[in-house]
Parts: structure tokens; C-alpha cells; sequence
């Protein structure tokens, strides 16, 4: 991502964005199942993102498609709070979207993860030619099923679109602490989240780990390798 850029002069309006913005992310993954850990949330600039959220992705050899679209849902957190809090939307979530746009093209496309479309491959002959061209198609099925994988990965956005829209808004109290606090530290950790959630729904069980689940899984994964 690059260096930070403490030095760098950010209109207020600009920060109170990102702040919104980056705690629509993590609040997102915090509440959804199936998702990476937060690790950290900062409205300081680096490189050429306005603020991160930093995740700790579980090892696994692959993943399901409830993962996945929570992971579609987390990337869409930030767009979605930027439109509850300000009814407006900025160019701050371009890279958030083409990234779920092209996770969730190869979930319906490559992946068979569509129930209408069934378990079948839509990717076939489609290659990297030369550097500055753009992908070359050679489609082996009919105009109207290219038709059906355009609606089957609009349906998939949509859906995951209005599943970080349900969180946010359930929980738009929480966004507005996080927030507050984002703009008078700059950065929140995952545990700092976690302990500001619980205070505002004391007795919550949350459906996402925490990273003291990820140390204690690694620690029995490596008791139970030292015992075989």
C-alpha cells in the first residue's frame, strides 16, 4: 500500500469519510460469519488509499461460497456507509468494487456457484493476449445464457450489496462510535472494535473470530501435530 503519509494536509469533510468509510468495512466483517479477522482500521493516508482496514486471513486451501459472499458483502461495507451517513457517494470505493465485481464474476463464471446456472465452467477460452489488449473471448454458448451470468453476478452483488446494507444500518450507532473515534486516534485495533462493540450490545456473541481464536486454533493445530 505504501508509505504512510502523516504529512499529508486531508480536508475534514475528506477524513470524516474515510472514517465512515473504513469503519463500514470492519463493522461489516465483524458482524457477518465467515470472515477475515480485523486486525486494524486507519484514516491515516498511505500510498494512494485515504484509509485501510487491515485484515488476518485464515490459512485454508479453499474457501465456500457463504465465505465468499461475505467477502463480497465486507467490500461493499465502505460504499455502503458512505450512502447511510452522507446520502452521497464518492470515488473512494472504486478499488472496492472492481475487486468484488471480479471476485464475484469468477464465482458464477469459474466457479459454478450460481443454483439457476449449475455446476458448469463459463471461462473456457478466454486468455491474456499481448500486453495493452484486453481479454479475448471465445464463448462456446448462446447470447442468452451470457445474458443469464450477467444477471446471475448483478444478483450476487445486489444481495451482498443489502446484507452490508442490513448491518450497517442495524448497527449505525456503532459506526458513529467507531467513527468518532477514528477521527480522534486515526487508527483503531480489532481488539479496540471488539471491546466498543461489547459495550454498546453487552452480551453479544459475534459470528466472525476474534484473534485470540486464531492464536488458540493455531496453538491446538500445533499441540495436536507435536502429539502425531
Amino acid at each position: 500500500m505504501g508509505l504512510e503519509r502523516k504529512s499529508k494536509v486531508i480536508k475534514e469533510e475528506d477524513r470524516k469519510v474515510t472514517a465512515y468509510h473504513e469503519g463500514g468495512h470492519a463493522l461489516v466483517a465483524r458482524f457477518l460469519p465467515q470472515t477475515d479477522v480485523v486486525n486494524k482500521i486507519t484514516i491515516v493516508p498511505r500510498g494512494r488509499a485515504a484509509g485501510i482496514t487491515w485484515f488476518l486471513p485464515e490459512e485454508r486451501d479453499f474457501k465456500y461460497k457463504d465465505q465468499l459472499e461475505s467477502e463480497l458483502a465486507v467490500a461493499f461495507g465502505g460504499r455502503v456507509a458512505e450512502e447511510i451517513v452522507f446520502n452521497r457517494i464518492s470515488t473512494g470505493a472504486a478499488n472496492d468494487i472492481k475487486q468484488a465485481t471480479d471476485l464475484a464474476q469468477q464465482m458464477i463464471r469459474s466457479w459454478g456457484m450460481s443454483d439457476d446456472l449449475g455446476p458448469l465452467s463459463y471461462a473456457k477460452g478466454e486468455e491474456q493476449v499481448f500486453l495493452g489488449r484486453e481479454i479475448a473471448q471465445h464463448r462456446d454458448y448462446s447470447e442468452a445464457t451470457a445474458q443469464k451470468i450477467d444477471e446471475e453476478i448483478n444478483k450476487l452483488i445486489k444481495n451482498s450489496y443489502g446484507s452490508a446494507k442490513t448491518v450497517l444500518k442495524e448497527n449505525l450507532d456503532i459506526l458513529h462510535k467507531l467513527a468518532e473515534r477514528l477521527l480522534e486516534k486515526e487508527t483503531v485495533m480489532g481488539k479496540e472494535l471488539d471491546e466498543l462493540i461489547h459495550t454498546m450490545r453487552p452480551g453479544i456473541k459475534l459470528p466472525s473470530k476474534t484473534l485470540e481464536d486464531m492464536k488458540t486454533s493455531a496453538e491446538s493445530t500445533e499441540a495436536a501435530a507435536g502429539q502425531s
